[in-house]
């Protein structure tokens, strides 16, 4: 990924925050709801979205710090490959994995980790040239294996996907 691509994904991360900031802040939104467009709420993909942002941010910062028992080795799948060229992956009831699922999250504790997930991408900024340069690899169980730049990557398509879901729920309930 070329270092423009990466600033791209960075900054669309850090704009996607800020949408799910503003969700999880209006009550409105919050609580929303159409079962004919997804079985879950906007505060279940936004709680989703959380636990997801965490434990990919968690990921990419081990790897920017050079931490030696990361694995290494590995590529993407072919499904990998074309979701990380096309920006998007099918709409559909994937099934996302347990530990990223709703736990029933208020929105304030939502809001306050949202922030400070939006902290921590901000500050990957300074270190992007650092997550190129990283072999570190970890293995998503749907795309085979991503390295620190494919993550973020990841991160911003995987949002993107969900606020589109959010964004026909809230046009279903007008």
């Amino acid at each position: 990924m070329t270092r423009r691509a990466l600033l791209r994904a960075h900054a669309k991360l850090l704009a996607s925050l800020d949408l799910e900031i503003e969700h999880a802040t209006d009550p409105t939104r919050y609580e929303a709801s159409a079962p004919e467009v997804s079985g879950w709420s906007v505060k279940d993909h936004l709680e989703h979205l959380t636990v997801a942002h965490e434990m990919i941010l968690s990921w990419i910062e081990r790897a920017r710090d050079g931490d030696s028992e990361l694995d290494t080795g590995g590529t993407p799948s072919l499904l990998g490959r074309i979701v990380l060229l096309v920006g998007a992956f099918p709409r559909g009831r994937a099934k996302a994995p347990e530990p990223t699922r709703p736990q029933g999250t208020s929105a304030e504790e939502l809001v306050a980790r949202l922030r400070g997930i939006r902290k921590r991408v901000t500050g990957l900024e300074a270190s992007l040239t650092a997550l190129q340069t990283s072999n570190a690899t970890r293995k998503h169980f749907a795309f085979g294996n991503l390295n620190a730049v494919q993550w973020l990557r990841f991160a911003s398509i995987h949002a993107h996907h969900h606020h589109k879901v959010i964004r026909d729920v809230l046009r279903a309930g007008d």
